[in-house]
């Protein structure tokens, strides 16, 4: 169970990382964006995962970290597609806002449900997830851009909905599964 949320955490970490290190290509290369607007897809992504985050406790009080993390990978799913297909720099910009609020949360999730895995210490739990979402955030982002330069970064950026897919899925089997 500690590698499935470290897979979480993977998936979440490669999603912000591929923002932190293409987006602003992507928007000159892909959307035409001026220099000056380049950096709108990083800014929304990032000032949406502060307030998600900020708000994520109490999100998680209220209805419980199974369905946070259910509408999370909804919101990454939904805001990647749009990033991926979206037809106007303002759409594109407008998706990766939301990505940013769905991605928020995943990772302090995974952290946390690693930490109370039954029959492993809480550190080696939230280590292994570490370790996980950490590969992520710097190895994967390379490749991505590899794979950006080569067929585009719309496709990488749509795949990351499929991923979330994948994350949403999890996420309701663990549901299902603690229910």
């Amino acid at each position: 169970m500690v590698y499935v949320f470290g897979l979480f955490a993977l998936a979440a970490f490669t999603a912000e990382g591929s923002v932190i290190d293409w987006s602003a290509l992507f928007l000159r290369k892909e959307m035409n964006a001026d220099v000056e607007f380049s950096g709108f897809a990083y800014a929304g992504f990032s000032c949406a995962m502060m307030l998600s985050r900020f708000s994520g406790d109490g999100i998680n009080r209220r209805f419980g970290a199974m369905r946070l993390l259910q509408w999370s990978s909804v919101l990454a799913i939904l805001g990647f597609l749009l990033a991926g297909f979206g037809p106007s720099l303002p759409v594109v910009v407008a998706g990766f806002l939301i990505a940013g609020l769905g991605c928020a949360n995943i990772v302090p999730l995974a952290f946390s449900a690693a930490s109370n895995v039954p029959g492993v210490k809480p550190g080696t739990g939230i280590a292994i997830a570490t370790m996980c979402g950490y590969f992520g955030l710097l190895c994967a982002p390379a490749l991505l851009g590899s794979v950006g330069e080569a067929v585009g970064f719309r496709p990488v950026y749509a795949g990351f909905g499929a991923v979330m897919v994948l994350a949403l899925i999890a996420a309701t089997l663990l549901r299902r599964h603690r229910a």
